[in-house]
């Protein structure tokens, strides 16, 4: 454009020009041609590379052509490769469908974001889209319903008959229809997912419901269950036994009681049952009968006995007041002297027929309390044992293994003794529990000197421990323990 007048005069930076160019630049719309870029995001350039803009500004406004693809989702454009600005209708974000493919739209810049207005007439240019308040249908069925798609667009669904009921098909899915039942027909549930049918009903009149219905002369075929209480006219013809109960016989009169003297013929009789029988009769267990018959408890288990040679399982017999017990068998673990015969009241020697070697079992008590002989020493008792020679308990060997030595137990043995030592000997420490005083003597025989160690427990006095033997003599060691030291001190040694 040539912006000079005559006398070169540079109208281009003129107020009045600032303002025109100012307008044109930024409210005029350009025209930029088909959208670039994709359906979501496209591009604009304007035609003429001198109305390219470097920055954004308020009030910018394009016009373009939509490219081949309807857009899915919210939109973006750059604007002659500037950064990407987000695509508004009237302040809120795109949605799919807004921007039909192959459509004119323009653009105007806010500031922040673009707003779209689509200038293409509707009725001319295409069908309405269901974004923009339309149906996208160039016709529809007669007598059909309107359903959104599982895709967001309208479907029409087939014609509906007279008296049709619509069946939803679930999301996305356009509706069916149910035909118009009969008059003798109701509408049944199918069940989930599945359309509801008619079902031929019975009878006439209104509906009934599951709770206090009332019926006019039903038919009720075979109930699988009911109670009958509260009805009235009842058929005697049909009753079996079984159905007769004691409600049933409410009248009968009192102590009355119905039975045959035959069984299954006859006709059945009244008896009157009396203030004693029923007494018994009322008891509902066999021992509460027996208790009322013997007038007082009963106690234990089992059937009644009778008087005569009745069989009784471990009774309690008590305090018998007379008795018998010649065939009597087993013993009587309570029976005392004065409750015996026989003997003298078993007051001297007591002896027995049959059984004479068995006294039973006595315990050490009983034993020391009922042995009173001076010569006759007991077990726990202090005694002095005269002309009584005591056997030592003696561990003898021939050897031991060189330098391991032996484990004495002193509960077990008095005297140890080895007779041929073959190399070094260690005592160790003897086991057991010994007393104050107890005496252990040990013996060594070598089969040449041999050196002697000993245990922690063993300790000498003013007799020295022996450290070996001499050539094969035998060496002989006497200890005593002692309680407050818990040594085995020696004593001797020869």
């Amino acid at each position: 454009m040539d912006t000079t007048f005559v006398s070169s005069v540079t109208v281009s930076s003129a107020p009045w020009f600032q303002d025109i160019n100012d307008h044109i630049y930024r409210s005029a719309p350009k025209w930029c041609g088909t959208a670039g870029g994709t359906a979501d995001a496209i591009t604009v350039s304007a035609v003429s590379t001198n109305l390219a803009i470097t920055a954004y500004l308020a009030g910018q406004s394009y016009m373009y052509k939509s490219g081949a693809s309807v857009n899915t989702t919210a939109m973006t454009v750059a604007v002659d490769g500037l950064a990407t600005k987000a695509i508004q209708k009237n302040g809120s974000a795109m949605i799919a469908g807004d921007h039909p493919a192959n459509k004119w739209f323009r653009i105007t810049y806010d500031g922040t974001d673009f707003q779209i207005e689509q200038i293409y007439d509707a009725l001319v240019g295409g069908l309405l889209s269901v974004a923009q308040g339309g149906t996208n249908l160039a016709s529809g069925i007669s007598g059909g319903v309107l359903a959104y798609t599982a895709t967001g667009t309208l479907a029409s669904s087939a014609a509906l008959g007279a008296g049709n009921i619509v069946v939803g098909g679930g999301a996305g899915v356009v509706p069916t229809s149910v035909s118009a039942g009969a008059t003798t027909e109701v509408l049944v549930g199918g069940g989930a997912a599945t359309a509801p049918v008619w079902t031929t009903a019975t009878g006439s009149g209104a509906p009934a419901r599951a709770t206090s219905p009332t019926f006019v002369t039903p038919l009720l075929g075979t109930p699988t269950s009911g109670v009958l209480t509260n009805c009235t006219g009842l058929p005697t013809a049909g009753i079996v036994d079984a159905a007769v109960t004691l409600a049933k016989m409410a009248n009968l009169a009192q102590d009355q009681f119905i039975g045959r003297t035959t069984a299954s013929t006859g006709v059945p009789e009244t008896a009157t049952v009396t203030a004693a029988a029923r007494t018994v009769l009322d008891d509902i267990t066999v021992a509460a009968m027996v208790d009322t018959l013997g007038g007082a408890i009963s106690t234990g288990t089992g059937g009644i006995v009778r008087a005569t040679s009745p069989t009784l399982v471990t009774p309690a017999l008590g305090t018998p007041s007379s008795g018998t017990a010649t065939n009597l068998t087993g013993t009587a673990a309570s029976l005392t002297a004065g409750n015996v015969i026989t003997n003298a009241n078993l007051t001297g020697h007591v002896t027995s027929t049959g059984n004479g070697a068995v006294l039973g079992s006595f315990t050490l008590a009983q034993l020391n309390t009922a042995v009173s002989d001076a010569d006759v020493a007991s077990i726990a008792g202090t005694e002095t044992l005269t002309n009584k020679r005591v056997t030592p308990r003696i561990l003898s060997a021939a050897s031991y293994t060189t330098d391991t030595g032996t484990s004495l137990n002193i509960d077990n043995l008095d005297e140890f003794i080895v007779t041929a030592q073959a190399g070094a000997l260690l005592f160790n420490n003897p086991t057991g529990t010994p007393t104050d005083g107890q005496v252990l003597l040990i013996a060594v025989t070598g089969t040449a000197a041999r050196a002697l160690t000993y245990g922690t427990q063993f300790e000498a006095s003013t007799v020295a421990l022996p450290t070996t033997t001499v050539t094969t003599a035998r060496l002989n060691m006497g200890f005593i323990w002692r309680a407050d030291t818990s040594k085995w001190v020696i004593v001797g040694s020869a």
